[in-house]
């Protein structure tokens, strides 16, 4: 009897296991699909890449924050919003395609590269929405 109890035990623990590994294999098999790296491109100016993997989504929101009160000059693509007073620069890029979206800003002052981060926002269909930083780039 003592035996048959240790082997329901197993299976029991077994089962458990199996069931964890089915519902969390496709997040510990699936790499990122969007990553982004944040660059300066100049004392004035930076760039944020953002590679794209075949499972990406077609929209992502980019969010850049600066120190306050920076003029904003230029950016490609164009910013569908900016906030000097917040230091703030948000685009919606739409119908991306795999492989590389170089978002592209310049400033009228100058700033060093730690005083800026941004970040990226999609609709994972597994997670729903997601945010990740973009790691800086010397």
């Amino acid at each position: 009897m003592q035996q048959k109890q240790y082997s329901n035990r197993y299976i029991l623990l077994i089962g458990l296991m199996a069931t964890i590994v089915l519902i969390f294999s496709p997040q510990l098999c699936k790499a990122d699909a969007v990553a982004a790296r944040l660059a300066k491109a100049g004392s004035n100016k930076a760039v944020i890449m953002i590679n794209l993997k075949a499972s990406a989504p077609s929209t992502l929101i980019v969010f850049l924050r600066l120190p306050a009160n920076i003029t904003v000059v230029k950016t490609t693509p164009r910013a569908d919003k900016i906030n000097s007073k917040k230091g703030t620069i948000t685009w919606l890029l739409k119908n991306t395609t795999p492989g590389t979206v170089s978002v592209n800003f310049s400033s009228a002052q100058s700033f060093r590269l730690d005083e800026v981060s941004a970040s990226v926002r999609y609709r994972d269909p597994n997670q729903g929405l997601t945010e990740i930083e973009a790691a800086h780039s010397d």
